[in-house]
């Protein structure tokens, strides 16, 4: 009997609790908030189906089915308040659904998101796994799936977040959710649903990912190696690595990271342009912002602006500058280098001479261009976050287009933007193809000064005459960036990837290097009242170049601000450069010719050539798509703040403190008293031999510096002031 009645208590305890539980779960506040005035039924769910002769197109799993059946059940339990069979999933199902977005809601007029956080905290329950995803919805019933960079180009569109089964293809959600009549809840947009992309997809692993992490696994134990090699020489044999002679040896020590970081912070040998390093640093950074706002744009319609609308805040996102001063910069190296070495006639007659200066050119820009290429065709289209989402798998489209032959020629720029592998690419090919024709103009120099600047002047005339054609050619095209790929990617193809439209930033940077490479040497003093003048007249036609090179409402005004805004800017550079390397420039000189540049222009080529995908990575490591809010945004104004409060408003002479909260209170009481309990310890015996009044006197003191001293350590956000 008593194993009965034990047996009895348990059974009815376990009902109470299983009550309780189903209880808890009904009264959840947010069933009323999330289930109330929505429609949904499975009946009124619409699968996949296969389509005849589309091998792509596969009719919805079963487990996808079952997940998302299973899903509406008990959500329709919640909504009707019946009692859950399994309270755990009724939870689950609440909780997946309130990852989902809201509308309407605060943020861009096109993106509402979910909770991406959410919707993976439900994986780590041990039951089936969520994925999160983009509903994209548009006026009218389409597919917008294959559309390249981002579906949210076009206009009318939005991106609606939600979290559902991972074993549903985003075509699944695209065919459950626009096929329903009507939204099934009612925070939901009632529009017609294009196309779903989801944070979480299977991608087959091709054999370029198996070819390629081989030869990653072999580089890397090449480095390993080579540096542990280079280290043990350098610490036990004091071998240097720069006066090895064996050729093998050399080879070897190439890949040496222990001497290889060593030379990033070297002294530049003898006649290097030090100042190059710091506008390599500034140019590289320039573009990288550039182009996070470019990637932004993709889904974020409020960065998008016709040249009318750009204003000075945004014009050095909008500008074309940057890439002039990559094309400005390596005319002036190539003609600078040349001059200054002075080959001999004999030399400058030889065929050999010429190959060596292609093949120098060719390995120098395509080595570390080929194997990050390799790198991101294998790797690229396994970043998957919310943003890669939002793009409609933009990474993906890209690596699909990846045929090595046009980047390993450097042709690449003559490829529609759609069509292009790797997008920076472009900017090697048009370096490499003024390549081809430099020892033309370097020749010329060469002979005679006169005749070399009249090649580069007719050349950079030339290519402004291409410019105005095409720009009359084509009423799409911009004098600047709008954030609208349409027009965007019309400008890199039509006038930015072409070596003819880029003519005259090469060919003015090819004067300069002549002008440089002859006056090495050269201390001529120039008054520093004059240079201060001119430094003024620079300035203001920079800024000229940055603000109005945007401007004009016909082609042709857009032609003319396009040639005359690279031009002025190009003039700029060139006082920039030979002040600083003629020692005219004071200051300014002397902080362009800091080595704190060093590392920073030695890796600028290689950080180039890798920002595109390693911003498009940072991206997806947030928890929703990032947004852009100012250019300005970064400016430290908060610890400013502090600053100048703690400056004028000292917090000794604060003396109320009403909002403090009784937590605050008590842990300062404490802190307080154990203070004063180990001072109290300490003096306890120096104390007691004082005079009464001499013992008040000291104590009022420290009672009034410990305030004072308290009160200057509490951080400036807890101190109240009235």
């Amino acid at each position: 009997m008593s194993g009965l009645k034990i047996f009895s208590r348990f059974v009815f305890v376990s009902w109470i609790l299983l009550q309780v539980g189903g209880v808890k779960i009904i009264n959840d506040s947010r069933i009323q908030v999330l289930l109330s005035n929505s429609s949904f039924s499975v009946d009124k769910l619409v699968y996949r189906e296969k389509i005849p002769g589309e091998p792509d197109e596969l009719p919805t799993p079963r487990i996808c089915k079952k997940l998302i059946s299973e899903w509406f059940e008990n959500l329709s339990q919640l909504k009707n308040g019946r009692k859950c069979e399994k309270p755990e999933e009724c939870l689950d199902a609440l909780d997946q659904l309130d990852a989902f977005a809201r509308f309407p809601a605060p943020g861009s007029p096109n993106i509402y998101d979910g909770s991406f956080r959410k919707c993976n905290e439900l994986n780590e329950r041990g039951r089936h796994r969520r994925k999160y995803c983009y509903l994209i919805q548009t006026d009218e019933k389409m597919n917008c799936r294959e559309e390249y960079h981002s579906v949210l180009f076009h206009p009318n569109r939005t991106a609606f977040g939600m979290c559902g089964p991972e074993d549903c293809h985003g075509k699944d959600y695209a065919s459950i959710f626009g096929g329903m009549q009507q939204k099934p809840f009612h925070f939901m947009m009632d529009r017609p649903v294009c196309a779903v992309f989801c944070t979480v997809r299977e991608i087959p692993k091709r054999n370029m990912f198996y070819v390629f992490t081989s030869f990653m696994i072999l580089l890397v134990s090449i480095v390993f190696f080579s540096s542990l090699y280079d280290y043990i020489r350098d610490t036990r044999y004091r071998l240097s690595s720069d006066t090895e002679k064996v050729f093998g040896q050399r080879a070897i020590l190439s890949f040496s990271l222990w001497s290889n970081i060593e030379f990033l912070f070297q002294e530049n040998r003898h006649g290097y342009i030090k100042c190059l390093d710091c506008l390599r640093s500034i140019t590289f950074t320039w573009i990288v912002g550039q182009n996070v706002v470019g990637h932004l744009a993709f889904y974020d319609k409020e960065l998008r602006a016709t040249p009318s609308q750009i204003s000075l805040s945004s014009s050095a996102l909008s500008s074309l500058i940057p890439i002039y001063t990559y094309i400005f910069i390596s005319g002036l190296t190539v003609s600078y280098a040349f001059i200054r070495a002075n080959p001999s006639p004999q030399i400058i007659k030889r065929p050999i001479t010429w190959l060596v200066f292609y093949f120098h050119r060719w390995i120098r820009l395509t080595s570390a261009l080929m194997v990050f290429i390799g790198f991101f065709d294998a790797y690229g289209k396994y970043i998957q976050g919310p943003y890669d989402a939002l793009t409609g798998y933009s990474m993906v489209t890209q690596t699909d287009q990846c045929t090595y032959w046009k980047d390993i020629i450097h042709v690449s720029n003559f490829v529609a933007v759609d069509e292009m592998c790797y997008l920076p690419a472009w900017h090697l090919a048009v370096d490499f193809q003024f390549t081809l024709v430099a020892p033309l103009f370097l020749i010329a120099f060469y002979y005679s000064a006169k005749i070399g600047t009249s090649l580069a002047v007719m050349a950079s005339l030339a290519g402004s005459g291409f410019t105005i054609y095409f720009f009359l050619k084509n009423n799409i095209l911009h004098s600047a960036f709008t954030g609208d790929h349409v027009f965007d990617d019309k400008l890199v193809e039509l006038i930015l990837s072409k070596p003819w439209n880029q003519m005259a930033p090469y060919m003015i940077g090819m004067i300069v290097g002549y002008f440089l490479a002859e006056k090495a040497g050269s201390r001529r003093i120039i008054h520093p009242v004059a240079s201060a003048i001119i430094w003024v007249i620079v300035s203001v036609l920079a800024v000229s170049a940055l603000m109005f090179g945007n401007v004009g409402t016909s082609q042709l005004q857009r032609a003319m601000a396009n040639i005359f805004s690279r031009a002025v800017w190009c003039i700029c550079l060139a006082w920039i450069i030979v002040s600083t390397e003629m020692k005219w420039a004071g200051p300014i000189g002397h902080f362009m010719e800091h080595p704190f540049w060093r590392p920073f222009g030695k890796l600028s080529y290689c950080a180039f050539i890798v920002h595109h995908m390693a911003v498009y990575f940072l991206f997806n490591m947030e928890e929703q798509a990032p947004r852009y809010v100012s250019f300005w945004h970064e400016i430290p104004m908060i610890r400013l703040n502090k600053m100048l409060l703690d400056k004028f408003i000292p917090a000794s002479k604060i003396e109320d403190k009403e909002d403090i909260s009784e937590s605050e209170k008590e842990s300062e009481e404490d802190s307080d008293s154990l203070k004063e309990g180990s001072e109290k310890s300490e003096k306890n015996q120096k104390i007691i031999r004082k005079p009464v009044d001499e013992r008040s006197i000291e104590d009022q003191g420290e009672n009034e510096m410990s305030e004072e001293w308290n009160a200057m350590d509490e951080p400036l956000l807890e101190r109240d002031y009235y």
